[in-house]
């Protein structure tokens, strides 16, 4: 568990950093920022809501998008976790070259005992 949440909060972390400054707006940053924060507070249904007011403000933002997806993943019913996978599996048909999206796919094929994709997913983030 301490792992897994040390690397959502890298990829967050990682996130907050690549925002160019010209595609969102500075309320949007903000926003963003404030979810990241409370994803490392464990409120990842209240980072969910603001991720999914973000993205539908910034549909084409894929790391916006990834947030959402790392937020969802991060409530953990099987019901969150199949949407997350959908959810990162269409970042990478529009992406594929994105390393969070095949990171974050990884994480989803070694939680479910899928070991040879997900060293695949690994290996395209290296």
């Amino acid at each position: 568990m301490f792992y897994r949440f040390c690397c959502v909060v890298l990829l967050c972390a990682t996130a907050a950093c690549t925002q160019k400054a010209t595609d969102l707006s500075l309320d949007a940053i903000n926003a963003n920022n404030s979810a990241v924060g409370l994803m490392g507070q464990f409120r990842y249904a209240d980072a969910e809501e603001v991720f999914s007011g973000l993205v539908d403000q910034y549909p084409d933002d894929s790391d916006l998008r990834l947030n959402l997806v790392i937020s969802i993943l991060n409530q953990q019913s099987p019901e969150d976790i199949a949407a997350a996978a959908d959810l990162v599996t269409a970042v990478l048909e529009q992406h594929p070259d994105n390393a969070r999206a095949s990171y974050v796919l990884g994480i989803l094929a070694f939680n479910a005992g899928r070991l040879e994709e997900a060293l695949d997913c690994f290996e395209r983030v290296v």
